[in-house]
């Protein structure tokens, strides 16, 4: 799976440089925006992982963050496509094939835990070996 500077790089047509820089046209804020929400909402990741990946502290992932949401709640039309486009790829890449090796000598329980990985990444096993 991309990374996901990379895959809003592509996206929004902007270097990941400059996302991760200091430029503050409107393309490239748009694109460090929605990159701080993905990583924030999605993948829950803290305000200070978010920052030390975009060289910026915390609070400016905060204002990032205040900012979007607003964009996104009142329904700008640029930012929505661009979001949705985004996690359309994310939730593409996602139903990849994902390969789990399990040593069930080492579990309590093995169908239990099979079975809860299963719902969690709505998968199905295509082979035991």
């Amino acid at each position: 799976m991309k990374n996901l500077l990379e895959l809003i790089s592509e996206t929004c047509n902007v270097p990941i440089g400059k996302i991760t820089g200091k430029d503050r046209t409107r393309h490239v804020v748009i694109a460090r925006h929605l990159y701080c929400y993905i990583m924030r909402e999605y993948y829950k990741s803290s305000l200070l992982t978010i920052a030390r990946s975009i060289n910026k502290d915390h609070t400016t992932v905060i204002y990032c963050l205040r900012q979007i949401k607003d964009l996104l709640d009142i329904k700008d039309e640029t930012i929505c496509k661009q979001y949705g486009l985004i996690m359309d790829k994310i939730k593409d890449e996602s139903k990849s094939e994902i390969k789990l090796h399990i040593y069930f000598h080492d579990l309590t329980d093995p169908n239990l835990l099979i079975s809860e990985i299963l719902k969690k990444y709505n998968c199905t096993i295509t082979s035991i070996y």
